[in-house]
């Protein structure tokens, strides 16, 4: 009874051993530290490298994934994900708006701390979003509603907007997808 328990438990540590080799490890191959993918390249649906990826992001709550803000999260999955997949840099063309309880995020270290008592923690993979061509913009609708309209408190990754919405609008209407 005692060889057979150990052989079935041989069996499922070389079982384990063998899907972890099979299986892809997760990775951040473009946007460094953020958006980590597992990169399947017989999966159906893969990027068309031939294509340009117009795409603008809402976002609007503070949902937070791995330590920042859930869209920017998806924002950097999206561009390794592209990117592992052939599509050129030259062809994503991203744009994240900024409104609602999300507006935070726009804010620089030294106001974000003083407002939250810690340092922004979305700075980082705006940074990274921003070198890979994505722009981000902040409504200054809910600056003012949020009491956030003083200069000098954004960071530099993000410009300031009339609208939320009407920045959407503008960007749908040169073909830009939105994603939500």
């Amino acid at each position: 009874m005692r060889s057979l328990l150990k052989a079935i438990v041989a069996l499922f540590v070389i079982s384990q051993v063998a899907l972890a080799a099979g299986s892809p490890k997760w990775e951040t191959p473009f946007v460094h530290g953020y958006g980590p993918i597992k990169y399947y390249k017989n999966a159906l649906n893969q990027p068309n490298k031939n294509k340009d990826y117009n795409i603008v992001i809402r976002i609007t709550t503070p949902k937070t994934r791995h330590g920042i803000e859930a869209k920017l999260f998806l924002m950097a999955r999206m561009t390794n994900m592209l990117r592992s997949g052939g599509v050129p840099q030259s062809h994503i063309h991203m744009v994240g708006v900024i409104f609602g309880p999300a507006t935070k995020i726009a804010l620089n270290n030294r106001a974000y701390k003083k407002r939250f008592l810690v340092n922004n923690p979305n700075i980082g993979v705006m940074k990274a979003l921003v070198k890979h061509g994505a722009k981000f913009f902040v409504c200054d609708q809910a600056l003012n509603e949020h009491h956030m309209e003083k200069p000098g408190q954004l960071n530099k990754y993000v410009s300031r907007t009339l609208a939320g919405y009407i920045a959407i609008l503008n960007y749908m209407q040169k073909g830009y997808l939105l994603v939500q």
